[in-house]
């Protein structure tokens, strides 16, 4: 929870304020109320609306709102502007998950684990009906295949389970037995694999890496290391030998990082029938 003014006046509104099975939790309250949150909120605005004395203090934020209105406008500008293919035939997240938000039915339900692209993939998405948003709030990567066939045997066959993972965490995954369970009690759900250049998340800092091309970068683009190459036969002999590490690693940037780009090997699995293609911009 973000630390509220210090002059800030707060009262503690839940379900289970005392959070009994919880006895470490603290807010620094006034009072505390055991309610249901959607009842109080009600209660709350049809008071403040019928209220002569707060109806004066409303029009001092009527402002306030509509710069609110305007950011909001200018952010999905924004998102919109990302979803759009490359000139290379080459596509980003964002442009992905906004065609899958465009095919798919309204009440889809989303078991999302795309880690380093789980900004553009919720940006695009946008999902508005509750619980059609599922993702992990702590630790366990490689949850989302067995997730999304639990989401599907709650949901039922009426509702359509989408499942959108990076491809580091789809194969923490354990797919081979995901895909058994699905076809051995048919539960059919559709499987997105975002192409994140192999699991991109900065490792050990003594490892060494294979490469240093950022997320969103074409697979063919030079590389972003600042190493000159080598003219010396020796020092080609020396620098063609394999890294201690197998895996490439992405310098952490203190900015949001772009759209991971999905180039021609990143596959599309539909598990119920296990249908694996190359996926490339078609002109």
């Amino acid at each position: 929870m973000c630390k509220p003014k210090d002059d800030a006046r707060v009262f503690h509104v839940d379900s289970d304020p005392l959070k009994q099975q919880m006895p470490v939790f603290y807010i620094p309250a006034e009072a505390r109320f055991k309610a249901d949150c959607y009842v109080f909120l009600k209660q709350l605005n049809d008071h403040i609306t019928s209220s002569s004395v707060f109806k004066q203090k409303l029009e001092t934020y009527s402002d306030r709102w509509q710069k609110l209105q305007d950011l909001h406008s200018q952010r999905l500008k924004i998102i919109k502007d990302l979803a759009r293919p490359g000139k290379e035939g080459y596509y980003n997240a964002s442009y992905l998950c906004s065609e899958i938000r465009k095919a798919v039915p309204e009440d889809t339900i989303f078991a999302v684990e795309a880690v380093t692209s789980t900004c553009f993939v919720a940006d695009q998405l946008l999902p508005k009906i509750p619980g059609t948003w599922i993702n992990c709030g702590g630790g366990g990567l490689g949850w989302s295949s067995g997730g999304a066939l639990g989401i599907k045997l709650a949901a039922g066959e009426k509702r359509f389970v989408c499942q959108i993972v990076g491809d580091g965490t789809f194969l923490f995954s354990v797919p081979g037995s995901a895909y058994w369970i699905s076809q051995r009690y048919k539960l059919p759900i559709l499987t997105i694999v975002l192409n994140n250049q192999g699991n991109p998340i900065p490792f050990h800092p003594q490892s060494q890496p294979l490469n240093t091309q950022q997320v969103g970068t074409p697979p063919n683009a030079p590389s972003s290391s600042s190493t000159p190459p080598a003219t010396d036969p020796k020092q080609q002999t020396k620098n063609s030998t394999p890294p201690s590490h197998p895996r490439p690693i992405t310098p952490a940037s203190p900015k949001r990082p772009r759209a991971a780009t999905c180039g021609p090997d990143t596959l599309l699995l539909l598990t119920s029938y296990t249908i694996c293609y190359r996926r490339r911009l078609i002109a």
